[in-house]
């Protein structure tokens, strides 16, 4: 005796839930960014306009027909508030390439810089040279490194000047961007600790080394 009988359809819910296909319960597949999110913990930032785009008009009003027709309480809407927003833009424009720091190469060095480096090398190469010169090598060798001196001192102060310069320059933006975090770390940062001297013999202290007896 054969049973005859409907099969039951594989349900499938919203994303973030399980899906039951033929009675198995499995998870959604997601895209290669949302492994990258499942794995580092952190969603990837997706593209928004700038603050005074005329976009923002078509945002607010796409995102409140799509709040609109959220069936639910309100603490349900506010719960699923961000990953409706999150999933509106994302959908949208996509998400940001993430630049890791790491992976950024060094700033190249100046050209002065390159050229100290490099007499500094030719000094050394020369007090080695000197060491196993004789007498009448030597004086040649002097002169060379007198030479090399002198184009180091010039070097090293038009760099000294430059990052001079660069430290100004830098202080300047610094305060017009924040005045007061500016002024507030030139000051010293507060002391901690505690003061072991009690407070009569500070009073002591103070009386026997300020007060004036000629006064009294």
């Amino acid at each position: 005796m054969k049973l005859s009988g409907r099969k039951k359809k594989p349900t499938v819910s919203t994303p973030g839930n399980e899906e039951e296909v033929s009675g198995r319960t499995t998870r959604p597949r997601l895209p290669a960014h949302r492994k990258k999110e499942n794995m580092q913990g952190r969603k990837p930032l997706v593209k928004w306009p700038k603050s005074n785009s005329k976009e923002w008009e078509t945002i607010n009003t796409d995102l409140s027909l799509i709040l609109r027709n959220v069936k639910g309480s309100a603490e349900n809407k506010l719960e699923k508030m961000g990953d409706f927003i999150y999933n509106y833009r994302e959908e949208k424009c996509g998400v940001k390439d993430q630049v890791r720091k790491k992976n950024m190469l060094p700033a190249p060095k100046s050209r002065r810089l390159q050229e100290i480096q490099q007499l500094v090398k030719e000094r050394r190469w020369l007090r080695k040279l000197w060491r196993k010169a004789t007498a009448e090598k030597r004086e040649g060798i002097n002169l060379l490194q007198e030479d090399l001196k002198h184009r180091l001192s010039k070097l090293r102060r038009a760099e000294s000047l430059r990052m001079c310069r660069k430290k100004k320059e830098k202080a300047r933006t610094d305060f017009y961007k924040d005045p007061f975090k500016f002024v507030k770390g030139i000051f010293t940062k507060e002391k901690s600790g505690s003061l072991k001297t009690s407070k009569d013999q500070v009073e002591e202290h103070l009386r026997t080394t300020y007060t004036d007896e000629k006064k009294i």
